[in-house]
């Protein structure tokens, strides 16, 4: 069964690459930024330390996001929430639930602050989201804010090492949580990340999971 899951993960990935690879997918400039968050911060000593954390994400990124559904979660504390790994989206007695194409671009403007573009196409809707924000530096912490025209969101960031950083979001009241990791190499991002919405239970593992993998595009040639 986890063989079977693999290969259709693999095929998802392949077929959806190759539509892909020449064409961008936006459709639309992304929504005029008007919030505070999206402004740049007043820079501190205690951000000096996290100076240029987000250079590794510059430029354009192509690839292919999956969400994925645990129709019988695991208890919670019978996995490790925290240091995700490639077999939690691949693992037995899961269902694939939806597929796109994204491209995400990061834009640098100072050591401490980068703009973000992220561009989202479902194929089965034959719908664009476009989501605009920022990753930020601000009194020694890291912060993504994105907002599109269904949600605004600020992300908690950690450095987990020299390629890894994870992003998580927690709101009480309608119970949501959200978490994944982005593992970022000279040419690839691959995201591993989960949610648990209002009615999932919280002792049990997450119902919702999500496995992103990009390649940076290489400047064109004149």
């Amino acid at each position: 069964m986890k063989k079977l899951f693999y290969i259709l993960l693999s095929f998802s990935f392949a077929f959806f690459s190759c539509q892909n690879n020449t064409e961008s997918i936006r459709t639309a400039a992304p929504p005029k930024q008007k919030e505070a968050m999206e402004l740049a911060p007043v820079f501190s000593a205690d951000d000096k330390k996290l100076a240029d954390v987000f250079k590794k994400y510059e430029g354009t990124w192509k690839g292919n996001y999956i969400t994925i559904k645990d129709i019988d979660p695991l208890l919670r504390t019978s996995i490790d929430l925290e240091n995700l790994k490639l077999d939690y989206v691949t693992k037995s007695g899961l269902t694939l639930m939806n597929n796109f194409e994204a491209e995400h671009v990061f834009t640098s403007k100072s050591p401490y602050f980068q703009e973000v573009s992220f561009y989202d196409f479902y194929p089965r809707e034959k719908k664009t989201i476009t989501t605009a924000g920022n990753n930020r530096v601000e009194n020694g912490n890291i912060y993504r804010y994105l907002s599109n025209l269904k949600e605004t969101i600020t992300l908690n960031g950690t450095v987990k090492n020299d390629s890894t950083i994870v992003w998580q979001f927690e709101q009480e009241k309608p119970q949501r949580m959200e978490y994944y990791q982005e593992t970022i190499s000279e040419k690839s991002i691959e995201i591993i990340g989960y949610k648990y919405d209002e009615l999932d239970r919280l002792d049990l593992g997450p119902k919702k999971w999500f496995y992103g993998k990009f390649v940076k595009e290489e400047p064109s040639k004149k």
